[in-house]
């Protein structure tokens, strides 16, 4: 992780952490972050940070500042704050690393691959969808009889689609979130609880 500033500005210092070896839930670290003032800043994931034992692994952002929810992080794609006069930036970020779990493939599209996170969950749900080749993708979410109980995305990909699933909105239960285009057909579980 690295934090960066405007130009012209110096960056803010952050803190690094190594873990052990991750297991089936996550792991959750506090990201001090120290600002020289005002101003817009971002934290960018600087490496991918791969895949363990078949396993995506999955680095989130929580942002007391911004509500309770994950932001998801993938190199490229930054997450911008801003601090104004006289904010205390003291434990508003939270860092959770997870494994995500190896999706059912009915039919291939090379290198795609869905994400679904944290599950079981008893809040917010990210969706993370990596569909190369896909110009065109349907994500829903069905319930155990298999009735469509929301709908994430339907449209343009431009290769990734992310997503949260509106779980404030579902029964406590078992669900599949499921991604379709052309020659396009993956499955994820999802296990709401309260």
């Amino acid at each position: 992780l690295a934090a960066r500033a405007p130009a012209g500005t110096p960056a803010p210092p952050f803190a690094a952490r190594a873990f052990g070896p991750l297991g089936t839930g996550e792991v959750a670290v506090p990201l001090a972050v120290a600002v020289p003032g005002p101003g817009a800043y971002e934290i960018a994931l600087t490496a991918d940070p791969g895949r363990v034992g078949g396993l995506s692994v999955l680095v989130f952002l929580t942002d007391t500042a911004s509500g309770p929810g994950s932001h998801p992080l993938d190199v490229g794609a930054p997450y911008a704050f801003e601090v104004g006069e006289g904010d205390d930036v003291t434990g508003r970020f939270t860092v959770r690393v997870a494994l995500g779990v190896t999706p059912s493939v009915e039919g291939g599209v090379p290198g795609a691959e869905i994400d679904v996170w944290p599950n079981p969950s008893t809040g917010a749900v990210a969706v993370r969808l990596a569909a190369p080749g896909s110009d065109r993708v349907r994500v829903a979410v069905y319930d155990a009889l298999g009735r469509e109980v929301a709908v994430l995305h339907d449209g343009p990909t431009a290769g990734e689609v992310r997503a949260a699933v509106p779980t404030g909105t579902l029964s406590p239960g078992v669900y599949v979130v499921r991604a379709s285009g052309r020659g396009l057909a993956l499955t994820r579980g999802l296990t709401v609880a309260r």
